[in-house]
């Protein structure tokens, strides 16, 4: 298999002569010989995929536009075949062909992931403490351990501004708020703020759009609305947080015109403007994954807009995957509350309290997102949340 590639090099008039013909063999011969001595670290070497490994001492990567977990695997392992590797290590992601700038991907499975234990403030509770009470969301059968648990992000804070890539500039429908099957003319890049839309919108009002390329017929992007800004518990603006409300598929392009779609998903009412993002799943996997360390965050707003909530509830928490944190990671909320008197109710005299559960669903580089899996007490900003290394 070897010689034919060789052979078929040389047209009939370029053959070599017969006396040249025994040192050719002699010589294919040889590198085969050689070939099979050599090590498998060493021939894999050759091989068009294989690049210089390189290591990260955050053991994840924030992915950047343009990247691929083929890229990565390439960077981080040396070898671009080996993303199913990398893909194992990340059960958030769905589908290995889509990642997006600002996801997180992890570069170890947990297992081989080792800090030094963290301080908690004396608040650790025993291993039976920590299992006990288990409710319906908690991933508790093998099956669901292996498998995992779906649930669905419909918001995000992220620091900076998401990568817009387009933007909802109107409807034939007469009516403000769209929903489901209704039809829409999209503007991608320079075209989101078309006509006299573009002059009487404040400049810094215009969100910045980039160009997403070329745009066909059946291609599918996640609807956004912002929500405003959201503060630490100092009063510090740390993000700016967004919904994510529902999806749109391109059913007709146009180098001349806007682009014409319809909403095949909503879960919120959706405008004229509202800006567009490259699509992700809304259904995350979530398995079971052992915290890498001891970690004290803090719950700074909820998906829904309530000063209290509870069981089966988004949260946002302000630590993500730079303080360790990984999808499928779970937390204890605890407060320091009393009923009344209104002056005792944060009181440092008072003892912290167990009052529920959260699962992490979302890990962002600065942020995440959890589902509270169970509560005793209602819920508030401000509450802490705890995780246990190996727990």
């Amino acid at each position: 298999m070897m010689i034919s590639p060789l052979w078929s090099r040389y047209t009939p008039r370029s053959l070599p002569s017969k006396r040249l013909v025994p040192s050719i063999w002699a010589c294919l011969i040889g590198c085969c010989l050689v070939g099979l001595t050599l090590p498998v670290s060493a021939q894999s070497s050759y091989g068009s995929n294989t690049y210089s490994e390189r290591t990260s001492d955050d053991g994840y990567h924030v992915v950047q536009e343009g990247e691929t977990l083929y890229d990565l695997s390439a960077e981080y392992f040396g070898d671009r075949q080996r993303w199913p590797k990398l893909w194992s290590y990340n059960p958030q992601i769905t589908n290995p062909h889509w990642i997006y700038p600002g996801d997180v991907v992890y570069l170890q499975p947990p297992e081989q992931t080792e800090t030094p234990d963290d301080t908690n403030d004396g608040t650790q509770q025993t291993s039976s403490e920590q299992q006990g009470d288990e409710d319906s969301m908690e991933i508790n059968t093998a099956d669901e351990v292996k498998k995992g648990l779906l649930f669905d992000v419909a918001g995000i804070i992220v620091k900076d501004q998401p990568e817009f890539v387009g933007r909802i500039v109107g409807s034939p429908k007469e009516a403000r708020l769209l929903g489901e099957y209704d039809q829409v003319w999209v503007g991608f890049g320079d075209r989101a703020y078309a006509g006299k839309q573009r002059n009487r919108i404040p400049p810094r009002r215009q969100a910045d759009i980039r160009d997403p390329g070329e745009i066909e017929r059946k291609m599918r992007f996640a609807i956004v609305q912002e929500d405003g800004p959201v503060e630490d518990l100092d009063g510090n603006e740390v993000g700016t947080k967004y919904y994510v409300i529902g999806s749109l598929v391109i059913t007709e392009t146009s180098d001349d015109s806007l682009s014409t779609g319809y909403i095949d998903r909503s879960w919120r009412e959706i405008e004229r403007g509202d800006k567009l993002i490259p699509y992700e799943r809304q259904l995350k996997r979530v398995t079971q994954v052992p915290a890498r360390k001891n970690v004290v965050t803090n719950i700074i707003d909820t998906l829904t807009e309530t000063f209290n909530f509870g069981e089966s509830q988004y949260v946002f928490l302000d630590q993500g995957a730079a303080d360790g944190l990984r999808v499928g990671n779970r937390g204890y909320i605890y407060q320091r509350r009393s009923g009344l008197p209104k002056r005792w109710r944060q009181s440092p005299d008072i003892p912290w309290v167990r009052v529920g559960r959260v699962r992490l669903i979302e890990v962002r580089e600065h942020f995440s997102t959890a589902i509270v899996t169970q509560s005793e007490r209602e819920l508030g900003i401000g509450d802490r949340v705890e995780m246990y290394k190996g727990n």
